[in-house]
């Protein structure tokens, strides 16, 4: 079966805010947000990249979105890649699971 993978609307200051650290590339600069969504890039947490990628090095790579929005931007560039955390939309203790942040 497919993964299933979250895919959470972020700001740049997400990953200051709750200390998660960048283990690969970047995370988003100003530059990104004033991106059309279409054109924005991801980033992507440890979790996605073992379980979608089996490990390989994401940054760089193309994502394929099969979402809500995948109609409109089905292809996303990875740009970084953040350490698992166990903030979530919904609160703290949410088990880490493959996540796409945008």
């Amino acid at each position: 079966p497919p993964t299933v993978v979250r895919v959470l609307g972020v700001d740049t200051s997400y990953f200051g805010v709750f200390d998660i650290p960048v283990a690969a590339g970047r995370t988003f600069v100003a530059a990104d947000v004033a991106l059309d969504r279409r054109d924005r890039p991801v980033v992507v947490n440890r979790s996605f990249v073992d379980a979608v990628l089996r490990g390989r090095d994401p940054v760089g790579r193309r994502v394929r979105n099969r979402g809500a929005d995948a109609a409109v931007n089905p292809w996303h560039v990875v740009v970084g890649v953040v350490e698992d955390s166990p903030y979530d939309a919904l609160g703290v203790g949410v088990p880490t699971r493959a996540r796409m942040f945008r």
